[in-house]
């Protein structure tokens, strides 16, 4: 089922980028229990403590977050990340897909200069980059872009802050091959990723 708070801005065969008004995370968060069993670790500045990846747990499940989260927060990216997750997830089927499995995961995105985040404009713009870098999938990967707020930026609520919430997944007819799935689509994020964060585009924009 769509969610109801996501506005469509664009879409193509393999990706989607909504907007949302809802935050749904603060930067930097601390640790806590989370409403649906799980759990939050504290926040990590990846850009200067990228030795951290390895041991974020959901790295450790999901080792496919891994590159991901180094060609965003590496020393002359111009992006960071500020959340992460992964998991065996509910299928929600599309017109004539059996798929019975599916793996994804999740990273929030933004940019390193603070004043950039306060344009959502300029999120969007940022979502379009990693689509243009990314090469075209196959049916079995699925990539979505969310514009949204964060609660907080540094304790700040004022001006809004704002990060695009890559979400991406893997489909199968078994565990073992959404697993693969997700792995191929989170090679292609990567690398995307790698492509626009050294960008000369982002370098000057204004």
């Amino acid at each position: 089922m769509q969610d109801i708070e996501l506005e469509r801005i664009d879409r193509g065969e393999d990706w989607v980028i909504y907007r949302r008004d809802t935050a749904r995370t603060a930067y930097p968060f601390m640790e806590e229990a989370r409403t649906d069993g799980g759990y939050n670790h504290p926040s990590y500045d990846l850009t200067v403590r990228q030795d951290m990846i390895g041991q974020i747990p959901e790295v450790i499940r999901f080792p496919f977050l891994g590159p991901i989260l180094e060609a965003a927060n590496s020393r002359w990216s111009l992006l960071r990340t500020t959340a992460c997750d992964a998991g065996a997830l509910p299928r929600d089927p599309r017109p004539n897909d059996e798929y019975t499995h599916c793996v994804g995961g999740m990273v929030v995105i933004a940019y390193r200069l603070d004043w950039h985040n306060t344009d959502p404009h300029k999120l969007t713009r940022l979502a379009r980059m990693i689509v243009d870098a990314m090469d075209r999938l196959t049916p079995i990967c699925r990539v979505r872009y969310i514009i949204e707020p964060y609660k907080s930026w540094h304790g700040k609520e004022e001006p809004t802050h704002y990060n695009v919430t890559l979400e991406f997944v893997g489909v199968g007819y078994s565990a073992e091959e959404a697993l693969a799935a997700a792995e191929t689509t989170a090679q292609s994020v990567a690398l995307a990723i790698s492509k626009v964060a050294t960008s000369h585009e982002l370098l000057t924009m204004n």
